[in-house]
């Protein structure tokens, strides 16, 4: 009997889905070949372990350094700005950060209306601070 051609397995993405599928396929299929694309350079690793490769410290931008026995990187997400006429115009902003908050805070009075991205309520619970806001708000869905 003809022994079947070994199979090629590809994983577009090393991250921690892509490694899980590599562990996954290779428990299935032991003699398959796999190739994982990456922007990555170097071999793989799991980011969750990267905290491993880490010297202890942290540098802050004002060149004080912190030791640590622990460290948490909470720094969120940012906004995402969608790709669509008009986003980059002026008074157009997000709202993620108290900056954002700031910024929107001064432009409110003087804007005829109030549209929001986030669908539903939740576009008009951002804008409950702002009661001159809620009353001129649309959704844009």
């Amino acid at each position: 009997m003809a022994k079947a051609a070994r199979k090629h397995h590809v994983i577009v993405g090393a991250s921690a889905a892509g490694l899980a599928a590599l562990e996954a396929i290779r428990e299935v299929d032991k003699d398959c070949a796999v190739t994982v694309v990456s922007k990555e350079k170097g071999p793989l690793y799991s980011r969750v372990g990267l905290t491993h490769f880490l010297d202890r410290t942290v540098k802050l931008s004002n060149r004080r350094t912190l030791k640590y026995d622990t460290l948490l990187v909470a720094t969120g997400s940012s906004a995402l700005i969608l790709p669509i006429p008009g986003a980059k115009l002026r008074g157009v902003h997000p709202c993620m950060t108290r900056n954002d908050a700031v910024s929107i805070d001064r432009v409110i009075p003087k804007a005829r209306q109030v549209p929001s991205s986030a669908p539903g309520s939740s576009g008009s619970r951002r804008l409950m601070p702002w009661p001159s806001a809620r009353r001129r708000w649309r959704s844009s869905r």
